[in-house]
This record gives C-alpha cells, structure tokens and sequence, in this order.
C-alpha cells in the first residue's frame, strides 16, 4: 500500500489474504519471510510495515 503498511499479518485469516493481497496465505508467508529476511519489512503484532 501507498502508506508503507498492511493490516494483515501471518495470524491473519486465510480469506482476509486472499481478498486484500489476491493471494494465497501461504504464498504470503512465504513473501513475507523473504521480505523479513531481507529486512525490508517490520512485523508488528498488528501490521507489517516497510522499512524506510
């Protein structure tokens, strides 16, 4: 998003996913971890964020 943020998380629901990413949760994980690993994202117990 525009804002550097998403309001899912890897807790979030498969559905939720799908309807906000267009993309399955575990497609998702998956990014994320890279993303994480990269430290390109911050994980927060509500969102993640972009590192900027």
């Amino acid at each position: 998003s525009r804002e550097g943020f998403v309001l899912l998380t890897d807790k979030s629901s498969p559905d939720a996913i799908r309807f906000h990413m267009k993309m399955s949760k575990k497609a998702f994980k998956k990014a994320v971890g890279n993303l994480y690993k990269q430290k390109r994202i911050v994980i927060r117990e509500d969102r993640i964020e972009l590192v900027k």
